[in-house]
């Protein structure tokens, strides 16, 4: 598949080069037609989809899945191994590929590595546990209402979705807490594409990453999975909850002592309650990212915040837009972060986000990110490299909750709205929360400087 780029020699017609479409569009040949490569297609003065044009070769549901692709501002056309994250060929990627053509859940479980599964050094229950998940024999109130009738089929936890296998393990919001809680750090929404027998193969695979490094990375997910299990019988049968950060810590203990048991080293650190937002140097504006995807509907919502040394808000941005995955979502919110620094004339820029990959890669030129999104870091490391001077850092959620509640404003209300110094009223108490952690000396806000002091602040919150 193609890496678009420039679209300079990509055939709008043989060639697959729109990414939500399995195959090229040879079959929308016009009769008569001049158009030949992508780049026809392009108004570079805007830097825009000829929209005209697009409306004289395709149909509408092409039209729209055109324009969902981001034109980039910089670099040449790519020829990508599409069957692998990396782009690197490899045979076992054309096995998979070859054995499963129609990604159904019968050929997923022919190909399941079960022997890797019966080898994890685990106790025996979790390991029946994974099998029972993995062959449907899992009693959740969906499988059980098969054969008895039930008052509910709702999940215990979140009453808003039947509770199947999939939903409890990756799709209830009490979950997804879970898993991303710290140290884990596991964000859900990636892998909102997947079945569970897919998901579950890729805790063997080296695109299943926790926010920390630590060996037994299957063992720690399946621990992970019967916890959530256990914790949903304490709730049916005891009427016990256990909120999901008391039940990550949990988590974290039990699995220490296995780590500890098993001769390998503990994991970096425990759930932290006290990780705070620190303030960038005197000299730089920080700009904290986010960003909230849908998997229902392929769109993201992006949340941009600034602030200053003494922690004063200097502005705020939320958008909307289209993303293939989280990841992609993720690339984007860098990018619009750098495009509203030029926008501000800030050019002493610290950049701060709680997605690893993204963040090394942009480090290092190194990561396990699709390959689909280097051309937006690209960008994005092309457009900096004019700035005086700048810097990307991975920090963990509880020091990003600003840029999060952005993000997931922008998704839930399709929003895209920018603001200068007044602060939204739905962040004043997270910004007031990351202030009051602050040191005394740094803490102090000039007015000078910004027209939001604590004492605006808290009548923003009481009224």
């Amino acid at each position: 598949m193609w890496d678009f780029r420039n679209g300079e020699i990509i055939n709008v017609w043989n060639d697959r080069w729109i990414p939500t479409l399995p195959l090229p569009l040879k079959d929308l040949v016009p009769t008569a037609h001049f158009i030949v490569t992508v780049s026809q297609l392009i108004d570079f003065s805007s830097l825009t989809w000829n929209l005209s044009l697009l409306q004289s070769l395709f149909p509408s549901s092409i039209i729209q899945a055109i324009q969902q692709l981001r034109i980039p501002l910089y670099g040449h056309d790519k020829l990508r191994w599409c069957l692998t994250k990396s782009e690197n060929f490899s045979v076992s990627s054309t096995y998979s590929h070859l054995s499963s053509p129609h990604s159904t859940s019968s050929t997923s479980q022919q190909i399941f590595p079960w022997l890797k599964l019966w080898h994890l050094s685990v106790h025996a229950w979790v390991l029946l546990f994974l099998w029972k998940c993995l062959s449907s024999c899992l009693p959740t109130r969906n499988h059980l209402s098969s054969f008895i009738d039930l008052p509910t089929q709702l999940c215990p936890f979140c009453t808003q979705k039947p509770k199947t296998v999939f939903h409890l393990f990756t799709g209830c919001d009490y979950t997804q807490a879970v898993w991303f809680s710290p140290p884990f750090n596991y964000n859900l929404s990636r892998v909102g594409h997947l079945d569970f027998h897919s998901w579950v193969k890729s805790w063997f695979t080296d695109h299943f990453v926790f926010g920390f490094s630590a060996v037994g990375i299957p063992e720690i997910a399946a621990v992970i999975s019967w916890q959530i299990w256990k914790a949903r019988c304490n709730l049916i049968f005891k009427n016990i909850f256990i909120p999901p950060l008391q039940l990550a810590n949990l988590i974290f203990k039990s699995l220490n002592q296995w780590l500890q048991s098993s001769h390998h080293t503990p994991l970096l650190q425990p759930p932290s309650f006290a990780s705070k937002w620190n303030p960038p140097p005197s000299s730089l504006i920080k700009i904290n990212v986010d960003a909230s995807w849908s998997s229902n509907s392929s769109t993201a919502g992006l949340g941009l915040i600034a602030r200053d040394c003494a922690g004063s808000f200097r502005g705020a941005r939320c958008l909307t837009v289209p993303a293939l995955d989280a990841e992609h979502a993720e690339c984007l919110a860098i990018l619009h972060a750098i495009f509203w620094a030029q926008e501000l004339s800030i050019y002493n820029v610290y950049i701060e986000g709680d997605n690893q990959a993204v963040l090394s890669f942009l480090n290092t030129g190194q990561g396990s990110i699709h390959w689909r999104n280097h051309n937006i870091l690209d960008d994005a490391i092309k457009l900096l490299s004019v700035f005086h001077f700048h810097v990307y850092k991975y920090v963990s959620r509880d020091c990003n909750r600003v840029a999060d509640r952005l993000a997931a404003y922008a998704r839930r209300n399709s929003s895209t709205k920018t603001w200068g110094l007044d602060v939204p009223p739905f962040l004043v108490d997270v910004l007031l929360q990351d202030q009051s952690l602050l040191p005394v000396s740094a803490s102090h806000i000039d007015p000078n400087v910004s027209n939001v002091t604590a004492t605006t602040c808290i009548s923003l919150l009481s009224s």
